[in-house]
């Protein structure tokens, strides 16, 4: 999700989508990270969905982990938390 940056990120976005078409982007004006999360979750098509913020750290194989726990409870839900606490 690009809203309103002005970094480039937006256009090294577009240039992953058009290598991997599993990738979506969505240029909108900056409204904050909820109004762009809702946008997201209203083209989601998969069985599960996952945020990242730019200050995020991000586990190796952290969300294959999180799926893997989460089918393995037949959860709703995984959390960060859970997995590395």
């Amino acid at each position: 999700m690009d809203d309103g940056s002005e970094d480039g990120s937006g256009e090294i976005c577009d240039r992953y989508a058009v290598k991997d078409d599993r990738i979506r982007v969505f240029h909108k004006k900056n409204e904050g990270s909820s109004a762009a999360r809702n946008l997201a979750l209203s083209h989601v098509t998969g069985e599960y969905v996952g945020f990242l913020d730019s200050d995020d750290y991000v586990k190796e194989n952290m969300f294959e982990d999180m799926y893997r726990i989460a089918k393995k409870y037949d959860a709703d839900i995984s959390t960060m938390w859970t997995l590395y606490c």
